[in-house]
């Protein structure tokens, strides 16, 4: 069964759909007076809302917008609406895209995620902690925030644990159950731009946590180590996390 952040998304692909050729509408929101849907997978133009499909796990875009002037938008979809949505979800240290692409900034990363783990152990942070918070906790230099702003706009618009994604997203597209709000991202400057505001907390808030991914940890190696946190239950039990997870949180007005 769907969660309502895939549902949130449908809904949000549904409603692009039943306006495509709304003129004020879309004039409003995409400067042209009539747009068109194309599959991510196929590149073909939805027809129906029986078209409409969620994307794999290696797609950054959730839809492909094609304005009347021709232009492609490949927007990743964001709702507002329901549960934070994710920048990066569920990827351990021992991920490809770690071990690989960004295995220079492993060391700065581990620093900030055992200071984490040291404060949860001492009960100082629950299993969230917002970034800001822990910014300023580890007195974070410009060094670790480079890092860390390298990885969320490599995470949120072109690729995951596994490697780079087969359609990257180069705009976000906010929906909030009754409307949308278009960010173009196309260039590295108005990906930063987006980042910032992510950051600055005016309007949103990032949630960190290490956890244990749905399907639970692999069998973990020595790779893993510096992000493994051995929880406790109260029966006795001890599960083994380190899935790093951060979601985007609205401010509430």
């Amino acid at each position: 069964m769907p969660n309502k952040g895939t549902k949130g998304e449908i809904q949000c692909v549904n409603h692009l759909f039943q306006h495509r050729n709304d003129s004020p509408w879309c004039e409003k929101r995409f400067d042209c007076p009539y747009i068109e849907l194309l599959d991510p997978k196929t590149k073909e133009e939805i027809q129906s809302p029986e078209d409409i499909k969620k994307t794999g796990p290696d797609y950054k875009a959730d839809i492909v917008v094609r304005k009347s002037t021709g232009e492609l938008i490949f927007p990743s979809i964001k709702t507002t609406n329901c549960a934070p949505p994710a920048i990066l979800n569920h990827t351990h240290r021992n991920a490809k895209v770690f071990q690989k692409k960004y295995v220079e900034d492993l060391p700065t990363m581990d620093k900030i995620i055992k200071f984490y783990l040291e404060k949860r152990k001492a009960g100082e942070y629950g299993e969230d902690v917002y970034l800001h918070d822990l910014f300023k906790d580890f007195n974070c230099g410009d060094k670790e925030q480079r890092v860390w702003a390298k990885l969320f706009i490599y995470f949120i618009f072109s690729g995951t644990g596994k490697g780079d994604a087969i359609c990257p997203a180069d705009s976000i597209l906010e929906w909030d159950g009754n409307d949308i709000k278009l960010i173009i991202c196309k260039t590295q400057e108005q990906k930063e731009h987006y980042l910032e505001s992510l950051l600055s907390q005016d309007l949103y808030r990032i949630k960190m946590c290490i956890r244990a991914p749905p399907k639970g940890m692999p069998k973990h190696n020595e790779q893993h180590v510096p992000w493994i946190f051995k929880d406790h239950k109260d029966d006795g039990k001890v599960k083994i996390k380190g899935a790093l997870h951060i979601r985007i949180e609205k401010i509430k007005n």
